[in-house]
């Protein structure tokens, strides 16, 4: 559970594990600075953690550039099939869900699941029953695909699903996956991800982003994760609660991630990225990709990047 005293508020977004973005690194960089700057927003108005990862990612979810909500990559049946989770470090509850087709932004539908269900993650029919109990809003799922994400699929229409993962890891494409960690002002952290999945994916799989402990995870008293790469991998891994594990064992939030990415990295061969935020207040962007998208606010200062060793200076905020 989180303290009683004043804590800073901090922030640390995510919009992806990469090689080379097409177009160049600008876009990128001005819509994770906007997502972190929006999530940081929440918190020095008095939000809640979980208040301030919700609106990031759903700021995320709708940048087409992004592969969530509006821009998720579309299935083997030229279908979107979305998956996202939200978690609360104070009670432990999580809210989560995976292959929904027709809803603008995922991480609102996970945050209605976690608050409003005994359970923590709805699929299939009783996903789309509590989603009309609630009277959430449904979109035309064709509004939320790209003309991007639609010629992706076009190249790898001939490919089986698994050498498919292999190609989706040499080519110069998003991974995917968006996420975010925040610290509230009472010490609260909260994780949230949401994901499109890959390209091509077979109909019906399911990825990390959605699974407690793989795609995030947080514990208020240690420190909160999100994960991005090639899902197979990180649930293989566990690799958001590996990282907590490590850091409620004494490591710092960097420390604990370079360490699980290495054990990630030995067991599958695949690398990832992460977003760590320690109970101290500490975050740290960590990945074993060629690149990460990230942007993170400490102090009222941003600080963003993508390539290994970048650390752009944001500002004040």
């Amino acid at each position: 559970m989180s303290s009683t005293g004043t804590h800073e508020p901090a922030i640390i977004v995510h919009g992806g594990a990469l090689t080379t973005p097409a177009g160049g690194c600008e876009r990128y960089h001005s819509g994770i600075q906007e997502a972190a700057r929006e999530g940081y927003k929440v918190l020095m108005g008095g939000g809640t953690a979980v208040d301030s990862v919700e609106r990031a990612v759903c700021v995320l979810e709708d940048n087409p550039l992004f592969n969530a909500g509006c821009g998720s990559k579309l299935n083997a049946a030229g279908e979107i099939e979305m998956d996202a989770i939200i978690m609360d470090g104070n009670s432990l509850k999580s809210g989560a869900l995976a292959g929904v087709r027709d809803v603008k932004n995922p991480i609102k539908l996970a945050r209605c699941i976690m608050e409003k269900t005994e359970h923590d993650f709805l699929i299939g029919q009783g996903l789309e029953s509590f989603i009309d109990e609630h009277n959430i809003s449904r979109v035309d799922p064709s509004s939320l695909m790209t003309k991007e994400k639609k010629e992706r699929l076009q190249e790898i229409q001939d490919t089986a699903y698994l050498s498919e993962i292999l190609q989706e890891k040499r080519h110069t494409d998003l991974l995917g996956t968006v996420g975010a960690v925040a610290m509230d002002k009472s010490g609260s952290i909260a994780a949230a991800t949401s994901t499109g999945g890959i390209t091509g994916k077979r109909v019906g799989r399911v990825g990390d982003s959605p699974l407690i402990g793989s795609g995030a995870y947080c514990d208020s008293a240690v420190g909160g994760v999100s994960t991005t790469g090639i899902g197979e991998a990180i649930m293989r891994a566990v690799m958001a609660g590996r990282i907590v594990l490590y850091m409620e064992q004494g490591l710092s939030c960097r420390e604990a991630a370079q360490k699980a990415l290495e054990y990630q990295k030995r067991r599958t061969s695949f690398g990832c990225g992460v977003i760590v935020l320690g109970a101290d207040g500490q975050t740290a962007p960590v990945f074993s990709t060629e690149g990460l998208i990230w942007a993170q606010i400490q102090k009222g200062s941003l600080s963003y990047g993508i390539s290994r060793g970048e650390c752009f200076d944001g500002g004040s905020v």
